[in-house]
């Protein structure tokens, strides 16, 4: 599922790149009714009969992340519309590293030895 999920996510820019004639607000749309929809029906797969609990049960911390990935799937396709893909997709590798110094400030989550040794190396 994460290498499948890479090679979709690294398609975002030659996708973005071929929409010519669209306006970013058009893309937005698009690309939000479809993952909206493929969200939606992969969820109902996979939850069935406790579908409407879990996504009734999402509580205002579900809602805040809700909110916080829209609002970053939104500053992707306007960068992308912006910038060079180039340098959108390289801050946006960027992301593993903020998260685990937040996760280490915020959340007082370890980041052990091995963790660090491999951020390194992929820094």
């Amino acid at each position: 599922m994460v290498l499948t999920s890479a090679l979709i996510f690294s398609s975002n820019g030659l996708i973005v790149r071929l929409l010519n004639d669209a306006t970013p607000f058009q893309a937005l749309f698009y690309r939000s009714l479809g993952m909206s929809l493929g969200l939606f029906l992969a969820y109902a797969l996979i939850f069935r009969s406790q579908f409407k609990g879990f996504v009734t049960g999402i509580g205002p911390v579900g809602l805040f992340g809700a909110f916080l990935l829209g609002a970053s799937a939104s500053g992707m396709v306007f960068a992308m519309f912006n910038a060079t893909v180039a340098n959108v997709v390289f801050v946006s590798s960027a992301i593993p590293f903020f998260t685990a110094a937040l996760a280490w400030l915020i959340l007082r989550e370890k980041i052990s030895r091995l963790v660090l040794v491999f951020m390194t190396i992929a820094f």
